[in-house]
């Protein structure tokens, strides 16, 4: 990372990982299975006026005013809010390529003015919701009982990032917010930040030559609560979150434009993925350790739970059973169950509990995992079991911690003796007693 990224270790004073998304044969930065469908909407506010918005949709026939996907509803949906003296058009790429992942996504074109106010942004973005909510309700139209109404989503860039914190902090219904190099807006966002209870993305580029991570995203961050994300993308820049860069006074970052769209396209698809759609299997994306093998995107996270085990690498007979003990605390905000979870392992295991009790802020629950070694084989092998707990609040967050079980031999109660050293490779050195005619003790 470059040199000025430093300053968010004195600022924010959490564990620094680097993280992004594992390159797999599953590529979320390219387009999902559906086509995307368009079209133009108006929305009416509660006082009779109307505004545009944007629309982008699951659909068989991608193009303009094509029909919503026959299958795969009800689809979850997601607000996005533009930037300052931005047309919404300007993020095409990233609204379609949600869309051809199963979401529907919504645009206000509103106070893209010189003098826009964010308030009434902030409440045009939540309008968009009520929208999809009232044509969701109708039956006689198209998209009747097709919205999942119950999984809503926010996001936006620069000036959008931060109305969407202010209409999140004002809509229960919106269970995610996500943003792209959010700004502070007046009225700023930052002080309702330790009461909104979603999980909180906040990407953004360490050379933003526009709106100032330092300045803007750090406090925010640093105001809200768990579960809280902050991706920073190495070269990263402001402009680079848009497929068509305005074209007075853009910024420039090293990273290709290209790249960064890959990058934020893929993050926002397995966050609201995970979210909104419940896909457990994009939780590693997030939360776990395929979430620290991309490099160029250095991310501080807080998931709200911590997990302690009494040793996280122990030694086992052939044939026998590893007991780990385990302390799970609740660092989040607010009472908290947690599910837990093992996989990776081949080797049997069995959790001790698979569900802890309501904990309060700082109250821990102790629970046991055991590994059976097999017989039959090597010594010297390893199975890493990952063991996570899943938040029961939104259904996604996780805390996760490996556990490492080495196989070994008995010692015998005479004759052979093994000892097993392990370090960067594995050594087996057997000694057996012998003696000597006089009965001395030698080894051979």
């Amino acid at each position: 990372m470059k040199r000025q990224s430093s300053v968010i270790y004195w600022l924010i004073g959490l564990s620094v990982q680097f993280s992004a998304f594992a390159a797999t044969a599953n590529d979320l930065s390219l387009p999902g299975q559906y086509a995307a469908g368009t079209s133009t909407v108006t929305v009416t506010r509660p006082n009779g006026s109307t505004f545009s918005a944007l629309l982008y949709y699951p659909s068989s026939t991608a193009g303009a005013n094509t029909p919503l996907a026959s299958s795969g509803s009800p689809f979850s949906a997601i607000s996005f809010g533009h930037g300052f003296l931005q047309d919404p058009a300007r993020y095409f790429g990233t609204m379609t390529h949600l869309a051809t992942h199963g979401h529907i996504v919504i645009a206000s074109t509103t106070q893209q003015g010189i003098l826009p106010n964010h308030s009434t942004f902030a409440t045009d973005m939540r309008q968009t919701l009520d929208y999809l909510s009232s044509r969701n309700n109708n039956a006689a139209d198209s998209f009747f009982g097709r919205v999942d109404t119950n999984n809503y989503g926010i996001f936006g860039h620069s000036m959008g990032g931060g109305a969407g914190l202010l209409a999140a902090a004002a809509d229960n219904r919106i269970k995610a917010y996500a943003g792209l190099a959010a700004a502070i807006t007046n009225p700023s966002p930052q002080p309702s930040m330790p009461q909104l209870r979603i999980p909180v993305a906040m990407l953004t580029g360490d050379e933003d030559g526009i709106v100032n991570y330092n300045t803007n995203t750090v406090p925010l961050y640093n105001a809200a609560v768990a579960p809280k994300l902050f991706p920073l993308i190495d070269g990263g820049y402001h402009v680079g979150f848009q497929d068509n860069p305005y074209p007075i006074f853009p910024d420039s970052g090293s990273l290709p434009a290209a790249q960064q769209l890959a990058i934020t396209r893929s993050y926002l698809t397995s966050y609201f993925g995970l979210y909104l759609k419940n896909d457990q299997s994009k939780w590693r994306n997030i939360w776990g350790p395929e979430a620290l093998t991309r490099p160029g995107v250095l991310t501080l996270r807080n998931a709200g739970v911590t997990l302690q085990a009494d040793a996280e690498n122990k030694v086992g007979n052939l044939g026998s059973s590893v007991s780990y003990n385990i302390s799970l605390t609740n660092t989040g905000p607010e009472a908290n169950n947690f599910s837990l979870f093992s996989e990776d392992h081949q080797w049997t295991s069995a959790l001790g509990s698979l569900q802890t009790p309501s904990l309060l802020p700082g109250q821990s629950f102790q629970f046991s995992l055991s590994v059976n070694v097999p017989t039959g084989i090597a010594v010297g092998l390893t199975d890493s079991l990952l063991l996570s707990a899943r938040s029961d609040r939104d259904g996604g967050t996780r805390g996760y911690v490996w556990l490492n079980t080495v196989s070994a031999v008995p010692e015998p109660s005479s004759g052979l003796m093994v000892c097993l050293s392990i370090g960067a490779g594995t050594m087996i050195r057997r000694q057996r007693a012998l003696k000597d005619s006089n009965g001395h003790s030698i080894v051979a």
